[in-house]
């Protein structure tokens, strides 16, 4: 399967937005025998390899800006205690989305977007193999490239709101305050911001899209690529690593 490309990816995040857009995917119970699976998303229809399925909702932690300076730059990561089981690492764009507290995210204006479900996709059980890989990409560059696309007024401005034809971005800055990195030249700790930010910006996103071709009613899986052994806790007595090398690996 040859791999999406980026500036398709761009118009596809555009498209799962659209209102009128008629869900491949839908959310229900997993397949997974886990209590920590809780609820997986499955095809609707038959699904041809390379066809993106759904976005990523989620605060987005961006990359730490370059410092050029002596001394260690100090990254905060999550508590050793913190709820990792909805963080995607985001591979090209760098930093990561987190998919939990949903509410601080989407302003669904009533309606949620029934496409923003990437969150819910589970990693496969022990012999299965994943069929769904990430892409990541920016918002900006949606912006960029679907401006005026049709016909239509959807531009960076009406993108974080929605509008009459679309739904809201499902991402947003991270904005809890919290400590982000260390800067050795300025020896202090920035910070997160503590306020929604406005405008996408670097505002990350991403595609989840299918990998191998899935049956109507089968269920998608994406290789979770954990880091070790250890494993995080939720990952405990579930958690098997794919077997074969698979592109796309969310790396949590």
């Amino acid at each position: 399967m040859a791999p999406i490309s980026y500036s398709n990816a761009l118009r596809e995040a555009k498209r799962l937005l659209a209102r009128s857009t008629t869900p491949r995917v839908a959310v229900r119970r997993s397949l997974v025998n886990s209590e920590h699976a809780g609820l997986g998303v499955f095809a609707v229809e038959r699904i041809e390899a390379g066809a993106a399925l759904c976005l990523y909702p989620g605060l987005h932690t961006p990359p730490v800006p370059f410092v050029d300076g002596s001394g260690e730059l100090v990254v905060f990561g999550p508590a050793d205690d913190e709820d990792t089981s909805y963080v995607m690492n985001l591979l090209t764009t760098g930093g990561f989305l987190d998919g939990r507290r949903l509410d601080e995210v989407i302003q669904t204006g009533g309606t949620a977007n029934p496409l923003a479900v990437g969150h819910r996709v589970n990693h496969p059980a022990r012999g299965s193999l994943p069929n769904v890989r990430v892409v990541p990409f920016l918002w900006a560059d949606v912006a960029d490239a679907c401006d005026g696309d049709g016909g239509d007024s959807w531009s960076a401005a009406s993108a974080l709101a929605g509008d009459g034809a679309h739904y809201p971005v499902p991402n947003a800055r991270r904005h809890d305050g919290t400590p982000w990195y260390f800067c050795p030249l300025a020896r202090e700790v920035a910070r997160h911001p503590t306020a929604r930010q406005e405008g996408v910006g670097l505002l990350a996103g991403a595609l989840v899209v299918a990998s191998a071709p899935v049956a109507t009613g089968g269920e998608l899986f994406l290789d979770y690529a954990l880091r070790g052994p250890p494993h995080p806790a939720w990952a405990n007595g579930w958690y098997s690593p794919v077997e074969v090398s698979r592109p796309g690996a969310a790396g949590f």
